[in-house]
């Protein structure tokens, strides 16, 4: 008798959390959009919108929209490309696991992209080799994730890149760390070859998601990244994009976290 109850109260559970979710228009849309991605996704909706789901309702959200597109000043963007441009020789596959950047397996030439010697992503570490201009343009990051958020005391915790995706690569909606990446920046480098644009989707703040250009766009995206869902769920066409991300977090995150109830990571 015993199991049998603890059966029921646990498919009644299971049925109110679907139904809570379900009536959630942000969730709903989101979720009709992102199981459509690709087969990958498919196995990792239930676990990743759980994830997401949690961030988003758990965290503190500072903007409406939870991103701003914006452009980086000439000069600092002049450096920048030429550094890329000088350098690419010196990229190496990334060898960490790119959780959610895979191919697009239903595009008709996948093989002979799988097949054509380029790995699916590189990555030139400009931190460590660039750092005068990396600081220079994690300063300006910083000074505009301030002005936007009204966070005045944010600390920087991760940059990464230069990251190169190339043809046929997806990068899966997703949220990021919600302990370090809380707050964030995207700067597009440059691209190569684009056979059409390569937006950047955002979801959670709206019922439908907004793409923002990738290409011919603001090649600065602020964005609220521990909470807005975001990705790049079109096959990437042409030979190279490029991307270099910062993350900052408030100095008193943990405090905040802490102070959240019943919140465990």
């Amino acid at each position: 008798q015993k199991t049998k109850l603890v059966r029921v109260l646990g498919f009644i559970l299971f049925v109110g959390i679907v139904f809570y979710i379900v009536q959630d228009p942000s969730w709903t849309s989101f979720g009709t959009e992102f199981k459509g991605d690709s087969q990958a996704s498919h196995k990792t909706y239930k676990f990743k919108a759980e994830v997401e789901e949690k961030q988003y309702k758990t965290f503190p959200i500072w903007n409406t929209d939870g991103y701003l597109g914006l452009s980086l000043p000439a000069a600092l963007r002049r450096k920048l490309v030429d550094t890329w441009l000088e350098n690419r020789g010196k990229r190496r596959q990334e060898t960490e696991d790119p959780r959610y950047i895979h191919y697009d397996t239903s595009l008709p030439d996948i093989e002979d992209i799988k097949n054509n010697g380029q790995h699916l992503v590189y990555v030139y570490d400009l931190p460590q080799l660039h750092r005068e201009l990396t600081g220079e343009i994690s300063e300006w990051v910083k000074g505009q994730i301030e002005k936007w958020s009204g966070l005045h005391d944010i600390e920087r915790t991760a940059i990464y890149g230069i990251r190169e995706y190339t043809d046929g690569a997806v990068l899966e909606n997703h949220v990021d760390r919600w302990d370090t990446h809380v707050i964030s920046a995207i700067v597009h480098v440059g691209s190569i070859t684009p056979k059409g644009d390569w937006p950047l989707s955002v979801y959670n703040r709206n019922t439908n998601p907004v793409n923002v250009s990738g290409i011919g766009g603001p090649d600065v995206i602020l964005y609220e990244s521990a909470t807005l869902v975001h990705g790049r769920p079109t096959a990437f066409r042409g030979e190279a994009y490029a991307n270099i991300f910062f993350h900052f977090r408030p100095s008193n995150w943990k405090t905040l976290v802490e102070a959240i109830p019943n919140f465990s990571p």
